[in-house]
């Protein structure tokens, strides 16, 4: 798949009602150029992307049109992301998929490794932040702290995709400072159909701290919509989320073959990055 083929792939990820578009899919294909695949007879029918963060790959977008279903078209597009996978050396993969799709990712050995809850919220004000929780912007010279605590958590390096984010939207991403190292964090960034959030990472047994980044962001970009998902197995995670206002609110399942990801203390993340991005 390249760039060509973007018209396309967002015209059918149009007919699911994904709400992706060229931003999303453009940065994927320059974390990985090699990893999308595109699926065609006479003409194309289906697509699948995917990015690899060194022993790690995540499979994104699979979606096929409804010309191309029973054709095994899917199946096609899952064997040419596992391979190519592979062939870069990636030891473990994950991916998130809704309830209707686990069957075809098991069938490759994906398993069900935890449930994420997904929703649309409004970005309202919170309440006032405790003393010492105020939050600065990230600045570049804070990325390196950054990236190592993403490191421990996610298992393997996401510095190209933590970069490229706070290259594109440095007004969206902020942290907390305790006692000269950074506390929690959040990034934030604007699409076409509102904003999205994650990485949002904080301590497991301050929630004040954890829900500063949230606040700020929600601060910065004032009354929309952001799209966030979190882990239902962190509760901390859950309160938080139970006194935002919803507008809408889904379940999708984060699936991994071979060695997990996000295993070291589940109860300091608080915000995956995206579905495509892992």
């Amino acid at each position: 798949m390249g760039r060509d083929d973007i018209d396309f792939a967002i015209w059918l990820i149009d007919q699911e009602g994904w709400g992706y578009t060229h931003v999303e899919l453009e940065r994927m294909l320059k974390l990985d150029p090699e990893g999308s695949f595109i699926y065609e007879d006479k003409r194309p029918l289906g697509i699948v992307t995917c990015v690899s963060y060194g022993k790690t790959g995540v499979v994104g977008h699979l979606v096929v049109s409804k010309e191309g279903r029973g054709r095994k078209v899917g199946q096609s597009l899952v064997t040419a992301a596992v391979e190519y996978l592979e062939g870069v050396g990636v030891e473990s993969m994950l991916l998130y998929a809704t309830p209707e799709g686990t069957g075809i990712y098991e069938r490759f050995g994906f398993r069900t490794s935890r449930n994420v809850l997904c929703m649309n919220v409004h970005a309202s004000p919170g309440p006032e932040p405790l003393p010492g929780c105020s939050c600065e912007l990230i600045r570049p010279e804070d990325l390196a702290d950054v990236i190592s605590i993403d490191r421990e958590l996610f298992g393997d390096d996401r510095s190209r995709i933590l970069e490229m984010l706070h290259r594109e939207f440095p007004e969206h991403c902020f942290k907390l400072v305790r006692n000269g190292r950074i506390a929690s964090f959040a990034f934030g960034r604007k699409t076409p159909v509102g904003f999205d959030l994650g990485p949002w990472v904080g301590p497991s047994d301050n929630r004040a701290e954890v829900e500063a980044p949230l606040r700020a962001f929600f601060d910065a970009v004032g009354p929309n919509g952001v799209f966030l998902g979190v882990f239902s197995d962190n509760p901390v995670a859950l309160s938080i989320c139970e006194t935002l206002v919803k507008n809408r609110v889904w379940n999708t399942a984060l699936m991994v073959r071979g060695k997990g990801r996000y295993e070291k203390d589940i109860r300091r993340i608080f915000g995956v990055a995206a579905f495509e991005l892992g």
